[in-house]
């Protein structure tokens, strides 16, 4: 009887390493599968850190554009008056 208790248990065990064993290789694939989107998206946040860094540098060039024309025509109304 103790023979038998003993061979159930181990047959329970081994299932249970077996499940295991599965659930550990099902969350390797999910942490490859979230390495890859986490470098991804590492990488979209760099282009879009330098996009941005463009545009921020563009937008004060537009500026002092802006602000040399806006001086210039005040300086040409003030002529004309």
């Amino acid at each position: 009887m103790l023979l038998l208790l003993f061979q159930y248990l181990f047959r329970r065990l081994e299932a249970e390493a077996r499940n295991l064993k599965s659930e550990i290789q099902s969350l390797r694939s999910s942490e490859i599968q979230l390495r890859g989107q986490v470098q991804q998206l590492l990488a979209a946040e760099r282009t879009y850190r330098s996009e941005s860094s463009q545009a921020q540098q563009e937008s004060e060039s537009l500026q002092a554009k802006l602000n040399q024309l806006t001086q210039r025509l005040q300086v040409c109304n003030n002529l004309h008056y």
